[in-house]
C-alpha cells in the first residue's frame, strides 16, 4: 500500500528537499541551472532522499511532481521524467526563505500591530510560518509595473518600496531576501 502524506507533511518535505538541493549547489559553488539531479527510481539521489526522509519512492515522486508544477524544479533534458532535474530561481528562493525562517529569532512576548489587512487570496500570518517573502514582493513590483498608472507614480511607488527595503530594520527582518528584492527594484 502506498504511503499517504498529509498536506503539511508534503509542504515540509518540499521545503527540506529544496533546502538540501540548494545546499548542494552552494557547497559545490555551482550556479542555478548548472547542476542537475537524478531522481530516477534506482538513482543515488532517490535512494538518499527516501532514506533521509523515511518515505517511499512514490511519495518522493509526488513531492518532485509538486516541485515541478510550482516551477521549483525543471528539466534540463527530456530523456527521462526524473533525470536531469535542476533547481530553479523560484526553488532557490523558497529554500533561502525556509533557511532564513529557521534561523529567525522568536519574538517572545512581542505584539506588533501594523495596520489593517484585507486579503483577497491565500494569506499566511503568525509567528514561525514559512513564507516566500521574495514571491510577495516580486508580485507587488510586477503589479506596479503592469498597472495603468502614469510612469511618474510607478517610479514614486518603486522608490518608496526601495526605501522600505533599504531600511536597516527591514534588512534585519527580511535577511537575504532584501538584497534580491532591492535588485529587482533596480538596486535602490
Amino acid at each position: 500500500m502506498s504511503q499517504v502524506l498529509s498536506k503539511k507533511d508534503r509542504e515540509e518535505l518540499i521545503d527540506l528537499l529544496l533546502v538540501d538541493l540548494n545546499d548542494e549547489i552552494e557547497k559545490r559553488g555551482a550556479k542555478i541551472g548548472h547542476l542537475t539531479f537524478n531522481f530516477e527510481a534506482n538513482s543515488d539521489n532517490a535512494a538518499y532522499f527516501t532514506k533521509l526522509y523515511n518515505i517511499e519512492y512514490e511519495s518522493l515522486k509526488q513531492i518532485i511532481n509538486t516541485c515541478i508544477s510550482r516551477d521549483f524544479l525543471n528539466f534540463s533534458s527530456m530523456s527521462c521524467q526524473y533525470d536531469s532535474l535542476r533547481l530553479t530561481e523560484e526553488g532557490q528562493g523558497r529554500a533561502i526563505s525556509v533557511g532564513a525562517a529557521d534561523h529567525a529569532l522568536p519574538l517572545s512576548g512581542s505584539n506588533i500591530q501594523i495596520g489593517t489587512l484585507n486579503a483577497h487570496g491565500p494569506t499566511q500570518l503568525g509567528d514561525n510560518n514559512t513564507q516566500n517573502i521574495e514571491y510577495v514582493f516580486n508580485s507587488i513590483i510586477d503589479k506596479i509595473d503592469s498597472s495603468d498608472a502614469p510612469e511618474e507614480e510607478k517610479i514614486e511607488v518603486r522608490n518608496l518600496l526601495g526605501k522600505f527595503i533599504a531600511h536597516p530594520l527591514t534588512n534585519t527582518v527580511l535577511g537575504a531576501a532584501s538584497a534580491i528584492i532591492s535588485a529587482k527594484l533596480g538596486g535602490m
